[in-house]
C-alpha cells in the first residue's frame, strides 16, 4: 500500500480507535504517535489506512512497556570539555532487540553502550559553559538522526536524572615535583583552579 498525504491517513494500534497520522514524509513513509494503552505491557499489530476502512494487510508489532524511572547516575558531575563516562541506572525499560539506546545530556544526543539490563554508559558532550542538565535515556532503537526529527519528547525517559557541568580542573603547580619510587609516601601540594571539596576529589598518578 502507498500512503496518500490526507484527513483519513490514520494509524491503528491493536483493537484501539485508529489515530490520525502526526507527520506524512512520502508515500513509503509516516509518522504516528501511540496512543494510551490500559494495559501496561503487550504487544499490539499495527496497521495504516488510507481510507479509515481498509489497513494494510501485513502489519507489524509495537511493544507497550511499563513507565521507566531513571534512579541513578553516576558520577553526578564533569567537566565541561565532555568525555565524562557516565552510569546510569534505571527500573522498568525494556532494551530494545537489538541493544540500541540513546543518551541525551543537555539536549545532545549520543549512543550509550548498553552494560546490562538496568544499566547504560553514556559519554557527556562538550558545552559551553558549567550548569545542570537533563539526562535522558531513549531504547526505542532510532539513531540520533531519527530521535532529531521533532519527536523527541515522546521517545525519553521523564522524568529525567540532572548532570552538572563544572569548569575543568588546571593544574599549575606541584610542590615538590619529585620523589622517591621505593618508599613512597610522598607528601605534596597540587595547586591549580576548579578544584572541588567532594569525596570523589583524588590524585592520579599515570
Amino acid at each position: 500500500m502507498h500512503f496518500r498525504k490526507g484527513s483519513h491517513l490514520r494509524c491503528k494500534f491493536g483493537d484501539l480507535e485508529a489515530v490520525q497520522v502526526e507527520k506524512y514524509v512520502s508515500s513509503t513513509e509516516v509518522v504516528c504517535f501511540s496512543p494510551p494503552q490500559r494495559d501496561l505491557t503487550t504487544v499490539v499489530r499495527v496497521a495504516v489506512t488510507n481510507n479509515n476502512s481498509t489497513f494494510t494487510p501485513n502489519p507489524v508489532f509495537f511493544t507497550y512497556t511499563t513507565t521507566a524511572d531513571l534512579v541513578s547516575i553516576t558520577p553526578k558531575f564533569g567537566g565541561i570539555s565532555g568525555g565524562t563516562e557516565l552510569l546510569i541506572r534505571w527500573y522498568n525499560l525494556e532494551i530494545n532487540y537489538d541493544g540500541v539506546v540513546t543518551c541525551r545530556i543537555g539536549g545532545i544526543n549520543t549512543i550509550g553502550q548498553v552494560l546490562a539490563s538496568n544499566v547504560v554508559k553514556c559519554v557527556t558532550p562538550t558545552v559551553k559553559q558549567p550548569g545542570k542538565q537533563l539526562a535522558q535515556v531513549s531504547v526505542n532503537g532510532l539513531s540520533s538522526e531519527e530521535i532529531g526529527q521533532g519527536f523527541e519528547e515522546s521517545v525519553f525517559t521523564t522524568p529525567s536524572l540532572y548532570f552538572e557541568f563544572v569548569e575543568d580542573i588546571v593544574i599549575y603547580e606541584l610542590i615538590p615535583d619529585l620523589g622517591p619510587s621505593i618508599d613512597a609516601n610522598t607528601v605534596m601540594t597540587v595547586r591549580g583552579r576548579w578544584f572541588m571539596n567532594s569525596v570523589d576529589l583524588a590524585c592520579i598518578f599515570l
